[in-house]
């Protein structure tokens, strides 16, 4: 009762801070965790919602103290629950492991999310790798259960992140462990310095889902065994093709010849393709964190890497390649004293914080002992305004977010349930700032907006897809605008946000309208949706899936027309087939329609020559494209003057 009266209390004296956007609850919340942990990295956070309440909870690994599943009671605060959710006896053995990551995901389809949990040993042999990860089945009544030893979770690692998607749109989740050091050593100058770093790194795992509640580890044979020092995977689809990717964060990059990895997925052909070089994500770095989203609304998933030091953003340019504009877009954080200190960044949220529409960009940064290149101690984290513009502006000081603590992994959800997003940022806390009498604990950022701006949140449940619908996206149409959204299994540093997608919609009334593109390329649409509500979208069970033998890609150019006899139709296909193509106002109503015969490869197709002159008296179009009568891709076109 008194923790939840002070919180009360705090909320309503935290109401005059009115210029700072977001309030540090974590204690009045009743979240009293503080990791505790011996060597630099781990600290990711997992949100979840574990008891199907409607409210997410959050795991924490503890590190070297003990990890906790803090349940959300409803009202602003929450309760560590993980010993009553377990055996007596299998809590005691998960506290007597180092445990440093999780994920969540619903691996057996039966409604609720079940937990992998990351460790590296016994913490009475540090260092010493003999403990597998751990397996925890949602049991539906509140209760977890390990199953690790049945369900084939067998391997030892040390696994810094892990991440769960379904490779081969079989309707399971599949999880990729990210393993870091097996074990370190240096090289010194003429005068005994230390001059460069030799890790030995452990291979990452990947673990396949036989649909049976069991697992059959696979990296090596599908060549995505990286072993380099990961400290960040992520399943995303980074070419829009209806399958999910692997983005690999590798540290060391410099040292150990292993750069950041791009694994294209082949599917419907089993297996993966590295492909971090064509596509410009090869760069060699201490990579620590990945933040996927389209913070340009241009229809690409993009990605922020984070480092000690510079840091990079990569746009993607939608041909399958990559820029990095960190630099020119100022967000790069290579310094935290100018020329002589690096910053260290790990946790790193694209979110829309104001709900005006645009994508804002969170950088949790902490403390790391490196000596190439030199860090510092007090390192506040940052967080930066999407000026609307494709561009961004440091608004760390009045943001509320700049704390010194030695910060890891972070998300963002929605934890009152009031429309905005908030964030929790774990760390790793530091006898040095415990000398100095700082406060160090774990975080929970309430958002103070009050602005108005409308809202929409998306809640999706598979039915031929994963139940979670991981690697599923979610494009909403508003005002002539795009907004996209992706549900991944896991992003940031050894962590996973919200999967419920959330849109800020700034003075929009209406979406126009709604896509739900399904993993394996099932499209759902739907028109006029109100604003500010969750919407539950359950897949169509006979919802087809797309037949992408037949389809690489489609591109329609240029972007920007002033008539639609400018447009020109680029197909890259498999096989010979044919497209069916419709035309419709932006409120749905049906225009016209043709059909294209492809041929083998490369396709081009001008615009004029499938429709007559009627169908162009709108000035705002969308064309829809199937193939077998399957709707595989839809675009907005808008002639402007």
């Amino acid at each position: 009762m008194k923790t939840l009266l002070c919180f009360f209390i705090c909320t309503f004296l935290s109401q005059s801070q009115s210029a700072q956007f977001f309030t540090e609850i974590g204690r009045f919340a009743g979240i009293n965790f503080s990791r505790e942990q011996l060597n630099d990295s781990g600290g990711g956070v997992c949100l979840f919602d574990y008891n199907n309440d409607g409210y997410e909870d959050f795991f924490v690994p503890g590190g070297l103290g003990s990890a906790a599943l803090y349940k959300n009671n409803g009202n602003g605060t929450f309760t560590n629950v993980l010993a009553e959710v377990i055996t007596l006896r299998e809590y005691y053995f998960i506290d007597s492991l180092i445990t440093i990551s999780s994920i969540a995901g619903d691996i057996d389809n039966d409604g609720d999310k079940d937990l992998f949990i990351s460790t590296s040993g016994l913490k009475s042999q540090f260092g010493v790798y003999k403990k597998p990860d751990i397996l925890l089945e949602n049991l539906g009544n509140g209760r977890l259960a390990n199953i690790s030893i049945v369900a084939g979770i067998n391997n030892i690692s040390n696994g810094e992140s892990v991440s769960m998607g379904d490779f081969n749109v079989d309707g399971f989740l599949d999880i990729y462990v990210s393993n870091h050091l097996q074990d370190m050593s240096f090289t010194y100058d003429s005068l005994g310095n230390p001059s460069a770093y030799v890790p030995v790194c452990i291979e990452n795992l990947f673990y396949i889902n036989n649909g049976n509640k069991t697992f059959t580890e696979s990296a090596a044979l599908f060549g995505i065994n990286d072993a380099g020092c990961g400290l960040t995977g992520i399943f995303t689809d980074y070419d829009f093709d209806n399958d999910v990717d692997i983005l690999l964060a590798n540290d060391f990059g410099q040292y150990n010849a292993f750069p950041n990895a791009l694994f294209k997925n082949n599917y419907p052909a089993v297996g993966f393709i590295a492909n971090s070089t064509k596509t410009g994500f090869d760069r060699s770095m201490f990579a620590m964190g990945i933040a996927p989203g389209d913070y340009n609304e241009d229809g690409h998933m993009d990605y922020y890497v984070t480092n000690i030091g510079t840091n990079s953003l990569y746009r993607n340019n939608g041909n399958g390649t990559f820029t990095d504009v960190a630099l020119s877009l100022g967000v790069d954080l290579t310094w935290a004293i100018k020329d002589s200190l690096r910053k260290t960044t790990w946790g790193c949220n694209f979110f829309d914080y104001d709900n005006d529409t645009y994508l804002d960009l969170y950088v949790n940064a902490g403390y790391v002992s490196a000596f190439l290149p030199m860090t510092i101690i007090e390192d506040s984290s940052v967080f930066f305004r999407n000026n609307g513009s494709g561009t961004f502006v440091n608004v760390s000081a009045e943001s509320g977010l700049a704390s010194p603590i030695a910060g890891r992994g972070s998300v963002v959800f929605d934890f009152d349930n009031d429309g905005d997003l908030d964030i929790l940022s774990n760390h790793n806390k530091m006898q040095i700032l415990n000398k100095s009498k700082v406060y160090q604990n774990f975080h929970l950022f309430r958002n103070n907006n009050i602005n108005g701006n409308n809202w929409l949140k998306i809640k999706l449940t598979g039915t031929k897809n994963n139940r979670d619908a991981y690697g599923s996206r979610i494009v909403v149409h508003a005002g002539k605008r795009k907004f996209i959204r992706e549900i991944d299994g896991g992003s940031s540093h050894a962590s996973q946000s919200s999967s419920i997608a959330h849109f800020g919609l700034g003075k929009y009334e209406i979406v126009d309208s709604l896509e739900v593109h399904w993993l394996g390329g099932g499209i759902q649409s739907f028109y006029n949706i109100s604003v500010n509500q969750t919407l539950n979208i359950i897949e169509p069970a006979l919802l087809a899936l797309s037949p992408k033998q037949k389809i690489n890609e489609i591109l329609i150019t240029p972007k920007k027309i002033r008539s639609f006899n400018e447009l020109i139709i680029n197909i890259n296909a498999k096989i010979d087939g044919k497209l069916k193509v419709v035309l419709e106002s932006e409120k749905g109503k049906k225009l016209a329609k043709s059909e294209i015969v492809f041929r083998k490869a490369d396709n081009e197709i001008r615009f004029d020559k499938l429709f007559s002159n009627k169908a162009f008296e709108h000035k705002t179009c969308v064309i829809r494209f199937y193939v077998d009568n399957i709707n595989i891709l839809n675009e907005t076109i808008i002639i402007s003057e």
